[in-house]
């Protein structure tokens, strides 16, 4: 006999459906209201200098900054739509896809998860070693419930049991 714990059956119906989790980054807010006050300067320089009678380079630097503000504020929303990541669990392993790319892996494989302080950094070690970003911090209440599910699942491989 060994002392490696048993999997229960595939048939005996402790197999939790699978799950997903999407995580994005938290908006830019900052960047969005620097682009919005730029927009709002750079376009009330434009109007009134040329309404005014400005010199042009007042003018010409309200449309900079106007234009400034807008390519802020597309940068910051694309930005956004890109950091995404999508960590789906099953009962024989994981599939993490993000901009990096897709990993997959199983949990019989995985000996061990790690993680950066501030949690943006996931490492799943084990045949071979895994590393994903998480665009959102440990904080974020979609992030803890992920990690969580990541928890229950590699324990369940593991047969560990909760003892209440």
């Amino acid at each position: 006999m060994t002392d490696a714990p048993q999997r229960p059956p595939a048939d005996s119906g402790e197999r939790r459906p699978p799950t997903e989790h999407v995580l994005t980054s938290p908006p830019p807010t900052r960047a969005y209201a620097i682009a919005a006050g730029c927009a709002v300067l750079g376009a009330v320089l434009l109007v009134a200098g040329s309404s005014g009678g400005w010199p042009i380079g007042v003018v010409a630097l309200g449309g900079v900054v106007l234009a400034f503000g807008i390519v802020l504020a597309l940068a910051a929303l694309i930005l956004v739509r890109r950091s995404r990541a999508s960590f789906a669990f099953d009962a024989d392993g994981y599939r993490i896809t993000g901009p990096g790319g897709t990993v997959a892996g199983r949990w019989d494989r995985t000996r061990q998860v790690t993680m950066s302080a501030g949690g943006h950094r996931i490492g799943l070690l084990g045949e071979p070693d895994r590393h994903v970003l998480s665009p959102a911090p440990t904080s974020d209440p979609r992030a803890r419930a992920m990690l969580a599910d990541l928890k229950e699942r590699l324990d369940a491989d593991r047969g560990y049991r909760p003892l209440a």
